[in-house]
């Protein structure tokens, strides 16, 4: 969870060159951090999370922290899915190249 809160956490912005604007901040519009948007957070104690299907929902901060948890593991057990068809993918592939190179050289 810290990963993702260091990877979200908002910079801070620059009204005039070197200067800060209080309340403000910077937030990455995921665009692989070339892109950003200026925004002030007026309820702090509340944030809006993503639950999925392109809905956000708005939560204080202690009942949005399950949800961020679930939304973390979900995601994690998809990259493992991944791994693993990507291991079986190599493992086809080899046994595919060995197969082509013994016809080969019956051939």
């Amino acid at each position: 969870i810290e990963l993702l809160i260091k990877q979200v956490e908002p910079k801070p912005t620059a009204g005039q060159p070197g200067q800060a604007v209080p309340g403000e901040r910077l937030v990455d519009l995921g665009a692989g951090g070339i892109m950003f948007a200026r925004a002030r957070v007026d309820e702090p104690g509340q944030i809006c999370v993503d639950v999925g299907a392109g809905v956000y929902v708005q939560l204080p901060l202690q009942e949005a922290l399950p949800v961020v948890e679930r939304r973390i593991a979900t995601q994690r057990k998809h990259l493992e899915e991944l791994i693993n068809k990507r291991a079986q993918a190599r493992v086809e592939s080899q046994v595919l190249q060995e197969t082509l190179q013994q016809l080969s050289a019956d051939a």
